[in-house]
């Protein structure tokens, strides 16, 4: 909060990010240029598929193919001692085999990778009302096409889209993200029982004000409305660069 009376309030950030509560930023091409370039752009947290390289090597890890294999080369060396040259075919015939098989199902596990990848980008779509332009006009855009300074509207069930401050609010409250490798998250699976975090949230100076203005990207909220200003978005957002490797490993615990 103190931070925040540095730049001179709700106000001070609005009047810094060339941006007005009522009508909300320029919008046209050249101003959002402008802002993606100063501010970033509000990126998706996509996991990033294995290559078919890495699918590959994951495959040839399993211990059947090098049994299979040894049992191929061995199979080779007896038949080549007992009929000479004739009898390297039916081992180079396994060996053939076995890795056309293995081909196959690393290049089915990466195309799978690539596509829940896909899957994983249009389940996260999403459209916001965003006041751009005109004096009280809104517009629906995709959440990852914000930029810093637009002015948005959300309201009781909906995900904040990027890092916000709090313009105008009624009855506002907020459940906190929680990330799903976090310490938090863990609690919670191992039956804490405190679930997730809510706090009210509220416009500066609004009256009867309580909690604070700042929104992160990722929470909920639970109940009311608000407009609220994009402050951060993307990598320099609370969200953060979340891409990770996408784990396939049969090992890995659900």
């Amino acid at each position: 909060m103190a931070a925040l009376k540095d730049h001179g309030s709700t106000k001070g950030v609005l009047k810094k990010l060339a941006s007005e509560a009522s009508t909300g930023i320029v919008g046209d091409e050249k101003d959002l240029r402008r802002r993606k370039a100063v501010f970033g752009e509000n990126t998706k947290p996509l996991p990033v598929a294995s290559s078919f390289c890495e699918s590959l090597k994951q495959t040839c890890s399993d211990k059947l193919w090098w049994v299979v294999g040894g049992s191929a080369i061995l199979s080779g060396i007896c038949g080549a001692v007992a009929n000479g040259a004739a009898g390297l075919v039916e081992g180079a015939s396994i060996i053939a085999a076995v890795l056309i098989i293995i081909t196959i199902t690393s290049f089915a596990d990466w195309f799978k990778d690539t596509r829940f990848v896909d899957l994983q980008g249009s389940i996260q779509e999403q459209s916001v009302p965003v006041i751009r332009g005109k004096f009280g006009a809104t517009q629906t855009v995709s959440v990852w096409d914000l930029v810093v300074g637009d002015v948005i509207l959300l309201t009781a069930g909906a995900r904040v889209p990027a890092d916000c401050l709090v313009i105008e609010s009624a009855d506002l409250q907020a459940e906190a993200p929680v990330q799903p490798n976090s310490a938090e998250a863990e609690a919670e699976r191992e039956g804490s029982g405190d679930g997730p975090t809510r706090s009210e949230k509220s416009a500066v100076g609004a009256p009867g004000a309580v909690g604070d203005p700042f929104l992160l990207a990722d929470c909920l909220l639970t109940r009311g409305q608000c407009k609220a200003v994009v402050c951060c978005v993307g990598k320099n957002s609370s969200r953060g660069n979340k891409q990770k490797k996408l784990e396939t490993d049969v090992d890995t615990k659900l």
